[in-house]
Parts: structure tokens; sequence; C-alpha cells
């Protein structure tokens, strides 16, 4: 009786750790398609680059990667052109904005995925084993 209250307790904790990954990423998304949309004109970073967009995502979910026992792993693409999370962390990162007044006209629109990997504490993964990783895109329009 025991095992089954603790292998109950257990699967509430995993769900409640795949929901909160799964709003993170979507959440990491939302950012990093925010800070790749809007162009500002403040900041030590060039408005809208592939390190912009790095530095939203990391942010807001490198902490839920971690818990998931995953890694983060982000892309961007627009008009203009595309970005991984390897160019993003390269000794030289894209600097080329991937909404801006030269190559994307307001209006068009880029998009950004964000996914983790997910590792089960419990044997409730098996009945879920499509689940091992989470993922969320987000498209916005450039302005």
């Amino acid at each position: 009786m025991l095992v089954v209250l603790l292998l109950i307790i257990f699967a509430i904790i995993d769900f409640g750790r795949l929901l909160f990954v799964s709003q993170s990423m979507k959440a990491a998304s939302r950012e990093g398609a925010r800070s790749a949309a809007v162009r500002t004109n403040w900041g030590p970073e060039n408005p809208g680059t592939g390190t912009t967009v790095a530095k939203a995502t990391n942010d807001a979910a490198s902490a839920a990667a971690a818990l998931a026992g995953g890694s983060l792993d982000y892309s961007g693409t627009s008009s203009v052109g595309t970005f991984t999370r390897s160019q993003a962390r390269a000794a030289t990162p894209v600097t080329t904005p991937l909404c801006n007044a030269t190559n994307a006209a307001a209006g068009q629109s880029v998009q950004v995925t964000v996914t983790s990997g997910f590792r089960w504490f419990t044997p409730v993964g098996i009945f879920s084993s499509n689940v091992n990783s989470v993922s969320a895109s987000t498209t916005m329009r450039c302005e």
C-alpha cells in the first residue's frame, strides 16, 4: 500500500515538472520572438539579433531545462535568415538582425522554436514514453 501511495505522489510531482517545463518553453519562445520582432534603440547589443534572442531565451528557460534533466536548444527563422543555439553561443555570435528595416519589411514574421529534453523520475514515463522532449514555437510579426 505504501509503495502505491509513493508511486502516486511521485507521479504527481513528475506531471507537475512536465507542466512547469512546458510553460517555461512557451514563455521562452515568446520572449525570444519578442526580442527579435521588436526593434529598440536601447541596450548594449544590437536589437533583434540572434544574440538578443539567445539571451532572452536562456534567461526564460535555462532553469526549466535543468529541472527537466535535458538541455536547452533553440532556433529562429525569418525572411532575413536563420540562427541556431550553436551560432548564438559561438565565439563570434550572430549579429545580423532577424527583423530589420533593410531586409525585412514590417509585417513579415519571425519564428522562434525552443526545445528541452525531459527525463521522467517515475515509471509513469513508460505510459508517456512519447513525451521525452518538450518544445514550443512562437511566430510574431516584425515591427
